[in-house]
């Protein structure tokens, strides 16, 4: 019976992933709009600081202006509650700077994998290198900075998570040392370091340590075709105070837009793989959890698998899974359908950690994060959208973060120019 669940959590994990050894969504599939306007207006019920569900009227307009390598978009979002007044995204007061900045939902120059790209706004789905140290990281809606300087023989990418408030910086440099000689695929070995720190760990202890998270990669292609291109690459991560691990991984771009990789990892004891993925923001702040509670505290060998697929402009889902000795899975899927059924839009992300048997995949709770967002165009421009969201917000007292669980039914209007 266990063989018959792990094998059906595999399967269920291999749906859709992509790796791009540095960025998880390929610039292709992303359609920035040279100009758009939307809007959306609908009943929202959000659980507020005295701890009751109450509802919210909601305003949202997202205006947005691309003109080639430069980029803007607007999110201009107001609730109201007669009892309560206005509030912001999330139900918290206008009270601070970063309630402010979230109305710049992005502004762009470049695009990923340029020579430069620069991007201010909501950080999603962040990967630094293999994703070893760094994989899914989000920064939970709030303002943050990515930078990517790329030329031949060398480049730099690096992440700030709030700009009116940062706590978790750093970033990878890379060099080419054999560019230039006479040395096919060898001449396109790649070294890396990688660089993250995050200084406030811990909301609730002053003075504490920073959860600091280093390491080394190289990277070759063996094999460049038209039909396929097949890397290999080995990456070790070292938590400062704490323990280390490796990774070697072959990955592959494969015909009609698939990708696919998979990893055997070796850990020793007091470390995690991925430290800063998309459930960190949370984890650290929750009041009954330090950030060491992630590590593991024996040595761990087992498998990661990332692949995806997609229809550029229409469609793009990945899915990863990893397992350490039948003791730790992880499952995080997303699914973007922007065009292939018409009329029709729908955008999911689930992640889970720490799964316990079959059922526990499918169970919301503090492990995971959810959320689902359907439109359906009714006449242009009009449209009808559900969204389901799961996942964690900052307290009102700046003490660490809570459980969010909302439930919107809206009413939006979409045009471009």
């Amino acid at each position: 019976m266990r063989r018959k669940l792990k094998a059906l959590t595999v399967l269920l994990a291999l749906l859709p992933a992509w790796i791009c050894w540095g960025q998880m969504i390929p610039d292709e599939f992303i359609s920035y709009p040279k100009g758009r306007v939307s809007g959306l207006t609908g009943l929202t019920m959000i659980k507020t600081e005295d701890g009751e569900l109450k509802p919210f009227w909601r305003f949202q307009l997202q205006p947005e202006l691309n003109l080639d390598r430069i980029g803007i978009g607007l999110d201009l979002v107001f609730l109201y509650n007669p009892d309560v007044g206005i509030r912001a995204e999330d139900g918290e007061k206008w009270s601070e700077l970063g309630d402010f900045l979230r109305m710049i939902r992005y502004f762009r120059y470049g695009r990923r994998g340029e020579r430069v790209f620069l991007l201010y706004g909501a950080l999603d789905n962040v990967f630094i290198g293999n994703g070893l140290i760094m994989g899914g990281y989000s920064n939970y809606d709030r303002r943050g900075l990515r930078l990517e300087l790329n030329a031949r023989a060398a480049g730099v990418e690096a992440v700030l998570n709030n700009v009116s408030k940062p706590s978790l910086f750093g970033g990878r440099g890379y060099i080419r040392p054999l560019l230039g000689m006479d040395l096919p695929l060898i001449n396109k070995l790649t070294i890396g370091g990688t660089y993250i720190t995050d200084v406030d760990p811990d909301p609730y202890e002053e003075g504490e340590e920073p959860f600091t998270v280093y390491g080394f990669d190289l990277g070759l292609p063996i094999l460049r075709s038209k039909l396929m291109e097949v890397r290999l690459y080995d990456e070790a991560a070292f938590i400062k105070g704490h323990g280390s691990g490796n990774a070697v991984g072959i990955g592959f771009d494969l015909p009609m837009g698939a990708r696919f990789r998979v990893e055997y990892r070796i850990f020793g004891e007091d470390f995690a793989p991925t430290p800063f993925n998309y459930l960190y923001e949370g984890i650290k702040s929750d009041p009954e959890r330090e950030i060491e509670s992630i590590l593991n505290p024996e040595p761990l060998k087992g498998i990661f698998s990332l692949f995806a697929w997609g229809v550029p402009r229409k469609l793009f889902a990945w899915a990863s899974f990893e397992d350490y000795d039948n003791e730790t899975p992880r499952v995080q899927a997303e699914f973007i359908e922007t065009g292939l059924i018409e009329k029709v839009s729908i955008r999911g992300r689930y992640t889970k950690i720490g799964i316990d048997g079959f059922k526990d995949i499918f169970d919301l709770d503090e492990k995971s994060a959810f959320t689902l967002k359907i439109g359906f165009q009714v006449i242009q421009p009009f449209e009808i959208v559900l969204v389901h969201d799961y996942r964690f917000r900052k307290k009102e007292d700046g003490e660490g973060y809570e459980t969010i669980h909302k439930v919107s039914f809206e009413l939006g209007v979409s045009m471009n120019y």
